[in-house]
């Protein structure tokens, strides 16, 4: 796998990248992901919902920029077996990967934002 980092050092978010963080984006950037869906749904006009598609990108990128100073190993290995597996979460079940490292942090952002979030509401929600 190629390097997960810029020449500036901030984590490139590719596809295993963002897999391997998608418990945590679920948790931290849960409203503006929420906000973007409800423009989405409420304005078909893709131009209309640009400044809320920013706000997501911020705050996964924010996120993985604190995942890859905090957990920059467990990170970039968890990343690697993703990349590795194609992207399939059951391969790297096994693998202690980025939890190990920000289990307390992914506890800390679940209390912040309450409940474990539920894709079934987000889908009820948008429908």
């Amino acid at each position: 796998m190629a390097s997960a980092v810029d020449a500036v050092g901030n984590p490139i978010p590719t596809s295993a990248v963002l897999m391997s963080a998608s418990k945590h984006i679920d948790i931290r950037c849960r409203s503006e992901n929420v906000a973007y869906l409800k423009c989405k749904k409420d304005d078909p006009n893709p131009e209309k919902c640009l400044q809320k598609g920013q706000q997501v990108t911020r705050c996964v990128l924010s996120l993985l920029k604190d995942l890859h100073q905090r957990c920059n190993k467990e990170m970039d290995a968890y990343a690697g077996c993703m990349y590795y597996n194609t992207n399939e979460f059951e391969m790297c079940l096994s693998f202690p990967g980025i939890t190990t490292c920000s289990g307390s942090l992914l506890l800390r952002l679940e209390k912040l934002r309450g409940q474990p979030f539920e894709l079934q509401n987000l889908i009820s929600h948008w429908s």
